[in-house]
């Protein structure tokens, strides 16, 4: 059986000195078999030893190593990827943003529908990353969200939806349940990158109306806009990047690396 990679109090480990002064220890792998490649290390007092035989995954923390040729090997460190378990869930996705006519330099929303490669399901583990370009708009009647606020849906079959925080396509509608500003704190969730990043761990526990309906989940729909209404003319300047999801269990750090794949 593989060790589990991270390090514990205890553990005989290999200590590298990084190049800003702090050291990095190398993780201890698997038994290697006759006939594998595996690294090997010389002690100060001239033994030989070996961290054993490794995988390396999507996302793991790496020491890089020179070899006598001249060649790089990564090996991984003891920090253990934090997404090891949780498997990326595949997606496209569907822009139905409304601009402004005639066209200028912002929008009367924008909007993005996440279309999800398979459906998920309303206990399962799904944690999810959004990522946002914010820029502050000030101007219009009641812009209680200047640098965006975001609506959260899911659908099954992209016609009916369940919002989160209150449909934001009618007249009088819920409040966001994130906004992309540096300084608020989200409904549900945390924010990294000053308003950048939303990171949501158990999606569907937080956005998923369980006991009220068991349909699957093939979209989730992400609106982005800055006044309190659509009856006013928005200046939404904010957009959505990028989405990152993942299915199954995490550990700390989960989300600065779910965010990167």
């Amino acid at each position: 059986m593989v060790k589990d990679p991270g390090i514990e109090q205890g553990d005989h480990a290999i200590i590298f000195p990084t190049e800003n002064g702090d050291k990095a220890a190398l993780g201890p792998g698997s038994q290697p078999s006759v006939g594998q490649h595996i690294a090997i290390h010389e002690t100060v007092d001239g033994d030989i030893v070996t961290h054993g035989k490794s995988e390396l995954h999507q996302g793991d923390e790496v020491i890089i190593v020179h070899t006598k040729d001249g060649d790089q090997v990564a090996l991984r460190s003891g920090k253990q990827n934090p997404i090891l378990k949780c498997k990326v869930v595949p997606h496209g996705y569907g822009d139905e943003s409304m601009p402004h006519s005639p066209p200028d330099d912002t929008y009367q929303y924008h909007a993005t529908n996440i279309i999800l490669s398979r459906p998920v399901y309303p206990e399962e583990l799904l944690n999810v990353v959004l990522k946002f370009g914010p820029q502050a708009d000030y101007g219009g009647v009641q812009p209680w969200y200047p640098y965006g606020g975001v609506w959260i849906g899911v659908s099954e079959d992209s016609e009916s939806w369940y919002w989160a925080g209150g449909n934001p396509y009618m007249f009088i509608r819920g409040q966001p349940v994130f906004h992309c500003d540096p300084d608020s704190m989200p409904l549900a969730g945390f924010k990294r990158d000053g308003g950048r990043t939303w990171c949501i761990y158990n999606f569907m526990e937080l956005f998923y109306p369980i006991g009220q309906a068991n349909w699957p989940v093939n979209y989730i729909h992400v609106h982005i806009s800055q006044q309190s209404s659509l009856f006013f003319y928005n200046r939404t300047r904010t957009s959505f990047s990028s989405a990152h999801l993942c299915s199954g269990p995490v550990g700390d750090g989960w989300c600065d690396v779910l965010k990167l794949i």
